[in-house]
């Protein structure tokens, strides 16, 4: 299961159906785009990108996301695109 992964938390609560909240994926020589289906993770609220080699544009269903509160991303100096202002 994913949330026995190094990378991943989850919800600890015992009444939730332990789903994805944080992924933590700073320094983990990661390239190419950030995927769209982050965006499936209902639960997701904090993604930490940092110091990657990721390229592309953000996804435009990351900023739909309704519990993202942090998207974290320095380091990662090839995005094209611009970032909505809200």
């Amino acid at each position: 299961h994913e949330c026995e992964w190094d990378f991943v938390v989850c919800d600890a609560d015992a009444d939730a159906s332990n789903e994805v909240e944080r992924l933590e994926l700073e320094r983990k020589e990661l390239s190419g785009m950030v995927p769209s289906e982050f965006s499936l993770l209902r639960q997701l609220a904090y993604i930490t990108m940092d110091s990657n080699r990721l390229t592309g544009q953000i996804p435009l269903e990351l900023w739909t996301m309704t519990k993202l509160e942090l998207l974290q991303l320095a380091g990662n100096n090839e995005f094209t695109g611009t970032f909505p202002n809200e």
